[in-house]
């Protein structure tokens, strides 16, 4: 059985860090306190100065602490109470500093930026891909940010996150912690209604054009796929299941579907539950000049913005859909919920999904 004591100089650093981020965390902890001075430290935790700095050095690092000339440490500003307005970062796991926005993740990042207008508050985004928690960490701090909308699955940014004392909903991502809110879309419950709408067409046999496993949207889609089948007695055929690297691979997707449909028993009806499967699909439908029953996914404005466009002068495809716009809301409501009751339960929000059924591209278009 682990022992609260200090056994190890390995870890020593480590566990008096834990221990002081504990400490300052607390409800017991008052605003704007400095800590015990280094040798109180010493004493009452029966370590060495050194190990005090370090552990010292990686709260500051983490940005839970700020170290002030003369007068100690003390709880960065950011953990001031409950009762101090919010102010949001935006942090997108796939985009790097200095990379232009996806289409996307700037819809989420506009969707936030929506909600807060009213409030006349701004939200500050954030790409992390390629940058340690620690370099992120002093930039949420020079911001004065003290909530964050994390679209990521990075557990050591989720971590570095949740050690700094910063407010956090998972946003279009997933986390192993049990401490965080998540809202992501319904990825299961649109699979299944893709897969409903197939089969109300008359199709008996299905095809998945998509990757299955490896990233939360992926699994959850491809097993609620699987589950709208079993409900009628069916399964995906092996050679029906084509998986390209992932769902932005459209060339690959296409290659994989054009050398599906050179057999005479592929199936007509793909389900293609990405916005790059459903374009790869639609380019062998084009090149083959043969009809496929498609049905794709994207939020409203893709649909709208990307996809109408590129299927003009045709049908648009049957397509799961959801709204950034509820993402960024719901998101937004737990994390002032939180900022008002620390303590509530955590839990899984799904976002909606709704079927847009097929359609000319230009009424799409001018609906607007």
């Amino acid at each position: 059985m682990k022992t609260k004591t200090f056994e190890t100089r390995k870890n020593l650093a480590d566990e008096l860090a834990d221990r002081v981020r504990g400490l300052v965390q607390s409800s017991n902890w008052p605003p704007n306190a400095y800590l015990p001075a280094e040798r109180e430290l010493c004493d009452r935790f029966k370590v060495s100065r050194v190990t005090v700095r370090r552990a010292l050095g990686r709260l500051v690092n983490e940005g839970l602490l700020e170290a002030i000339p003369q007068k100690g440490y003390r709880p960065h500003p950011v953990q001031d109470g409950a009762d101090k307005p919010l102010r949001l970062a935006f942090i997108a796991g796939q985009i790097g500093a200095n990379e232009p926005w996806d289409y996307v993740h700037a819809g989420i990042l506009n969707a936030f930026q929506q909600v807060l207008l009213p409030k006349s508050m701004a939200v500050v985004a954030v790409g992390v891909k390629g940058r340690a928690p620690a370099e992120v960490l002093k930039e949420l701090l020079d911001a004065r940010v003290n909530a964050v909308a994390l679209d990521t699955s990075d557990p050591f940014m989720q971590d570095a996150v949740v050690k700094a004392g910063l407010r956090c909903v998972i946003v279009d991502a997933i986390s192993s912690r049990t401490d965080l809110d998540v809202v992501l879309q319904d990825n299961h419950e649109g699979a299944r209604m893709a897969v409903r709408h197939l089969l109300a067409r008359g199709h008996k046999r299905i095809g998945w054009l998509g990757p299955t496993r490896g990233y939360v949207h992926w699994s959850e889609r491809f097993g609620g796929a699987r589950e709208g089948l079993w409900a009628a007695g069916l399964e995906f055929a092996p050679e029906d299941i084509l998986q390209p690297g992932n769902s932005d691979a459209r060339e690959e997707a296409a290659v994989l579907l054009k050398r599906r449909m050179e057999s005479p028993d592929a199936p007509a009806a793909w389900v293609c539950l990405w916005q790059k499967m459903v374009l790869a699909a639609g380019d062998v439908q084009q090149a083959q000049e043969r009809k496929l029953d498609l049905c794709g996914w994207s939020n409203e404005r893709e649909y709208r913005e990307l996809l109408a466009p590129a299927f003009l002068g045709g049908e648009m495809p049957a397509m799961v859909t959801w709204r950034p716009e509820e993402l960024a809301e719901l998101a937004w409501e737990r994390l002032e919920l939180r900022a008002r009751e620390p303590r509530v339960a955590t839990c899984r929000i799904n976002v909606k999904v709704r079927l847009a059924e097929p359609r000319s591209a230009t009424s799409v278009l001018k609906q607007g």
